[in-house]
C-alpha cells in the first residue's frame, strides 16, 4: 500500500469515526429528558457512549471497505486497459 492511500485512510478513519459518534452523542444528549434521575443519567451517558463507540467503529470499517474495493476496481481497471489490443487507425 502506498503512502498516499495509507494516508488517506488514516485520515478517513477518523473523521468517520468522530463524526459518526458526535452524531450520535448529539443525538443522545438532545433525547435525554431533563427531568431524568441521576441514575437514568448515569445509564444514558454509559449507552450512549456504548452506542457512539460502536457507530463509530461500523463507519469507519464500512468506509475502509469502500475504499478498499474503490482501488480494487481502479486496479482491475488498469489491468484491463493494459490488456485491451490497441487498434490501428
Amino acid at each position: 500500500m502506498n503512502i498516499a492511500l495509507k494516508l488517506l485512510k488514516t485520515v478517513t478513519d477518523v473523521a468517520v469515526s468522530m463524526g459518526a459518534g458526535a452524531i450520535v452523542g448529539n443525538t443522545i444528549k438532545q433525547t435525554t429528558p431533563a427531568d431524568a434521575k441521576k441514575y437514568q443519567k448515569v445509564a444514558i451517558g454509559i449507552g450512549g457512549f456504548v452506542l457512539s463507540s460502536a457507530v463509530g467503529s461500523w463507519a469507519s470499517n464500512y468506509a475502509q471497505e469502500q475504499i478498499d474495493e474503490t482501488v480494487e476496481q481502479i486496479s482491475e481497471l488498469k489491468n484491463t486497459l493494459k490488456r485491451k489490443p490497441k487498434t490501428e487507425a
